[in-house]
């Protein structure tokens, strides 16, 4: 019978546990898993460098972490990591038979160095060491049977030796405590070590951390829980609930808040306030991966980080949003809220929820509410539920139905009619109307079917829009019966848009910006305030709501929220910093909700997130190169450079990466990064989410690379910068350029004489160009004029031949007279005065005056063919040549026999004689002879 009330009761305690769990409101949560970082399951230790690197004792080696990228360090033995501690410059660690550090060179990258090769006493067999702490210039090794103090100042070491087991080491106050096995808690004096507890409690049990609260100690027991220590008097903390204890601790720190995180073997993580009262306490179920935490610590940043049994987590402790997980989904997605008579409601699409505000208590599902709830509002003083399946009020744990018409999207009052409320359904709109105190429908408005999901009365006007069919403006009869007119705006259909009456102003939203609605103009008009809430880029819903006179919009980073101007007119903007990806709403249901004071509360598809606007945490944002690589373009390993000063790059490695990193560990903010390579392009680059930067095939010249960040809306302060120059190739070289000078000065003196050369060529060219073209003129002048001579020749030599022709044929005409005369007179018989004129006319027939004047016309008209017949013929007679002459005349042998005053047989005889002289040929014409000479 008492196992089983001890069965029961533990039951109960896991029982209320559970529920604690499920119904708190938590941190958000990071997780990584081994994939992510690419190591081994388990993680003993974390630490943090100045610079804000984390480092992770791992099974696998040494992680470091920047927030963007992780690096793994092999332990130089390749054994499991236990701890590890940074101070200074260096990364303390302990593994299996080895300590030292690592250190990181100017290049970035980081050597280990041993110190344990370095001892005098040789080490323990299979000693390991899973604690280090530093106190000044001391830093602790400390393994199950000794520790080890390195003095960083002199190099030397102190061991202390223990004949029992030591089970952890702590560091409080600059006094070093540590435990041993079944004696109690010593510490460290003179560089002693003395007894400070040996309290039966202290002594059984396995000390996990020791912390000074006010003028106690506050001692964590593995399995007996939480005790304070003053004078030697340990008491339990009754502030601290007990019932955690059957988790068994494995690990503690102290917050920065005052606070204490406690870490177990098989329950998760509990956090406590500074009275030790349990704040959250997170599990497998409600946020973390695993439910062993091996190793706690907390960031410059108050993440709190979590080396896990089978992978890390980070809890965001400092932020201004708390996420409620519905881990088991029994209340679905969170569509609505509101809080009335005290309780908190949620609307979801499992129904409708409720539990007492402020409180931790469970969730109670109303019964007759399963299915879809689409709004939640609350009218004179009347809670109103839009369901799918109709419209309830509620009353504590209770509904009443109003109307079994399907689907309710919203509600809105009429404000001359304070009894009637408007009713958007998916058939249209209806009018609900309290009559003897209780709520009823009245009626539809007629003439309009369309789905109503955002309904707006605006001066007189009915708007309603339709994400697919776009935004109607109808006037309704004054009895709120029937719709008179409607019309379409212009406004293009937006996806996901949405429809607002805030501040006395109409506002409509889609990816395209935010529109007002003039009364004036009858249209949407794009206002440049509300619109500064999205861009396209940013752009998930248009949806608004107006809650705590606030405007609230959502981005994919951001929620944005708009509250009137103080001192003018224009709405002033808000951001809280939260991504989609970590508030995971409905996207086009989004809902917010008024809590209490600055918090509100954001619907998700996993419960809801409470964020508070006051509590706005500024990130600390300084932005660092971590690593310049340079190479060439197609070596995988490229060869790193000191970023802590300028440097030469040859040319033919001329391709350059940057590394760099915010130190961003929260994931609550989007870091966004923007670069420019001075020398090369003077513009900032856009944002963008990468943390790297590769340029390729850099021309050689002086560069400077820059680099900012944005965490949120927070810039830092100052970029950081890297100098370098491309060093010139060998063909850029000073010697080169001499040599490129020398052959430029070599090759215009070349090219100088070749030019002169060339031009006084073709000077000579150009000048017996022009004297050969002088010559030709002249020579055309003299072929002109010889043409003109000629000319005057040919008329000369056809007057003289005309000349001889007529002279020809007048001796021809005179001998042919004065022979037909003498023939005449021969025939008279007197002959005595006869023979006188007969002698007469011989004399005349003969006469040489008539030759010489033949001839000299005939040598006018041929000058040298009597000098050409001699030549050819010179045995030719006077009597020859003058034939030869009349042949060259083409007369005939009559003609010939008239001019020679013979007859015409003796004309053929001197032919034949002529043909003779002249050995010619019988079938040679001795008339065609004469012409060719």
């Amino acid at each position: 019978m008492k196992n089983k009330c001890s069965i029961i009761c533990l039951l109960l305690c896991i029982s209320s546990l559970l529920q604690y769990a499920i119904a708190q409101e938590l941190p958000l949560v990071s997780n990584f898993s081994p994939d992510v970082y690419q190591a081994e399951n388990q993680n003993w230790d974390i630490t943090q460098s100045t610079d804000k690197t984390l480092y992770i004792a791992n099974n696998k080696g040494l992680l470091a972490y920047d927030g963007e990228r992780w690096n793994l360090h092999i332990a130089p033995n390749e054994s499991i990591i236990r701890s590890v501690k940074a101070f200074e410059n260096r990364i303390y660690i302990g593994c299996y038979m080895q300590f030292g550090y690592w250190q990181t060179d100017v290049q970035g990258s980081m050597h280990y160095t041993s110190l344990s090769d370095t001892l005098n006493t040789p080490l323990i067999e299979d000693e390991e060491f899973w604690n280090i702490i530093q106190l000044e210039q001391w830093v602790l090794f400390q393994s199950l049977h000794r520790i080890y103090i390195y003095d960083t100042s002199t190099e030397t070491f102190k061991i202390i030796d223990a004949k029992t087991p030591i089970t952890n080491m702590f560091l409080l106050e600059d006094t070093v405590y540590f435990q041993k096995q079944n004696r109690g808690i010593f510490k460290l004096e003179n560089g002693e070590a003395t007894l400070f507890s040996e309290h039966p409690i202290v002594r059984d049990d396995i000390v996990v951390q020791m912390f000074k609260k006010q003028e106690s100690l506050w001692v964590i027991l593995q399995n007996k829980g939480v005790y304070k220590l003053k004078d030697q008097q340990l008491d339990i903390l009754e502030t601290f609930d007990q019932s955690a204890v059957r988790s068994s601790f494995y690990s503690a720190i102290a917050l920065k808040d005052g606070g204490l995180a406690l870490g177990t073997i098989s329950n998760g993580v509990f956090i406590l306030d500074e009275q030790g009262h349990m704040t959250h306490h997170l599990n497998r179920n409600n946020g973390i991966t695993n439910n062993t935490v091996l190793a706690l610590f907390e960031d410059m940043d108050q993440n709190i980080w979590l080396g896990l049994d089978n992978g890390l987590s980070s809890i965001h402790n400092n932020t201004s949003a708390q996420a409620y997980k519905d881990v088991y989904g029994t209340l679905g997605s969170v569509y609505t809220a509101a809080v009335y008579n005290d309780n908190l409601y949620l609307g979801t699409n499992q129904g409708l929820f409720f539990r007492r505000h402020n409180t931790q208590d469970a969730f109670q599902f109303i019964e007759g509410t399963q299915g879809q709830v689409w709004t939640l509002s609350i009218h004179d003083n009347t809670l109103f539920c839009g369901h799918n399946v109709g419209t309830f009020t509620v009353n504590e744990h209770q509904i009443e139905t109003i109307s079994d018409i399907q689907g309710t999207w919203v509600f809105k009052p009429i404000p001359e009619h304070p009894e009637w409320l408007l009713q958007g359904n998916y058939s249209g709109i209806y009018v609900l109307e309290k009559q003897n105190g209780q709520w009823q429908l009245r009626n539809k408005i007629k003439h309009f079917n369309i789905s109503s999901r955002y309904v707006e009365l605006y001066k007189d006007l009915l708007f309603v829009n339709h994400e697919y069919k776009g935004v109607y403006t109808l006037e309704l009869d004054p009895e709120f019966r029937e719709v008179r007119t409607k019309q379409i705006d212009s406004l293009k259909k937006g996806h996901n848009s949405g429809l607002v009456r805030y501040n006395n102003q109409l506002l409509y939203a889609d990816k395209t910006g935010v529109f007002r609605y003039d009364s004036n103009l009858h249209k949407f008009v794009k206002d440049s305030i509300y619109s500064l809430s999205y861009d396209a880029s940013q752009y998930l819903s248009g949806k608004m709501i107006v809650s705590d006179q606030k405007l609230w919009t959502f981005s994919s980073d951001y929620i944005n929220y708009f509250t009137p101007g103080k001192l003018s007119a224009d709405a002033q903007i808000g951001r809280i910093q939260l991504p989609q990806t970590l508030r995971h709403s409905v996207t086009g249901y989004e809902s917010v909700f008024h809590v209490n004071n600055n918090k509100f509360l954001i619907g998700s598809t996993e419960g809801y997130t409470i964020v508070n606007t006051e509590s706005q945490a500024i990130p600390i944002n300084n932005v660092r190169l971590q690593e310049v690589t340079y190479g060439k373009l197609e070596e995988s390993q490229k060869q790193k450079v000191d970023i802590t000063s300028s440097h030469d790059i040859p040319y033919s490695l001329n391709n350059l990466q940057f590394l760099y990193t915010a130190f961003d560990f929260s994931k609550e903010k989007t870091v966004a990064y923007q670069y420019k390579l001075e020398g090369f392009h003077e513009d900032w680059s856009a944002w963008s989410k990468t943390a790297q930067k590769s340029f390729e095939n850099l021309p050689y010249g002086s560069y400077q690379f820059l680099v900012r960040s944005k965490i949120g809306t927070s810039m830092s302060e100052t970029p950081a910068r890297f100098s370098f120059t491309i060093m010139r190739p060998w063909f850029a070289s000073n010697m080169a350029i001499a040599g490129y000078i020398i052959l430029f000065i070599l090759l215009s003196y070349l090219t100088n004489n070749l030019y002169r050369r060339y031009y006084h060529k073709q000077q000579e060219a150009m000048l017996l160009q022009k004297q050969k073209e002088i010559e030709l003129k002249e020579y055309e002048k003299e072929q002109e004029l010889m043409a003109f001579k000629n000319e005057r020749l040919k008329e000369e030599i056809d007057t003289k031949n005309r000349e001889l022709a007529v002279s020809t044929m007048s001796l021809i005409k005179k001998n042919e007279f004065l022979s037909k005369i003498k023939k005449d007179l021969g025939a008279i018989k007197d002959l005595g005065t006869i023979k006188t004129v007969v002698k007469t006319i011989d004399n005349s027939l003969n006469n040489e005056d008539d030759w010489e004047f033949f001839k000299e016309a005939f040598n006018n008209a041929d000058k040298e063919f009597f000098k050409r017949l001699k030549d050819k013929h010179p045995a030719l007679t006077p009597n020859d040549l003058k034939l030869c002459a009349y042949l060259r005349l083409n007369l005939s042998s009559k003609e010939i026999a008239s001019l020679l005053n013979i007859s015409t047989r003796s004309t053929e005889v001197k032919r034949y004689r002529l043909r003779k002289k002249m050995n010619l040929p019988h079938e040679v014409s001795l008339n065609n002879y004469i012409l060719e000479i």
